[in-house]
């Protein structure tokens, strides 16, 4: 009998899970990422929350939201790149 022949009719997806099967590091990386999907999904419904709250107790314009609204994104943008360019250095 010829393994090969056996394996021709597999699809990729088959033949990955048949030779690598699914260990105990990818149920903790999937979970890393499941976490931290998580907590970027808290962080933009907590900031919905956010807005109108500060809007109100601070009598905020619309213009001065939509700023705070753009500082939060921009300050997740910028942290990105510093992270990144310290990753290099020290890597």
């Amino acid at each position: 009998m010829n393994p090969y022949k056996e394996n021709a009719k597999l699809s990729l997806d088959q033949l990955i899970e048949k030779r690598c099967g699914t260990g105990i590091y990818q149920v903790l990386a999937l979970s890393i990422l499941v976490f931290i999907d998580l907590n970027d999904g808290c962080e933009l419904i907590l900031m919905s929350f956010l807005m109108p709250i500060l809007k109100s107790e601070w009598q905020l314009t619309s213009l001065q939201i939509q700023v705070l609204t753009s500082i939060f994104y921009l300050g997740r943008v910028f942290y990105f790149k510093i992270d990144k360019e310290w990753y290099q250095v020290q890597y």
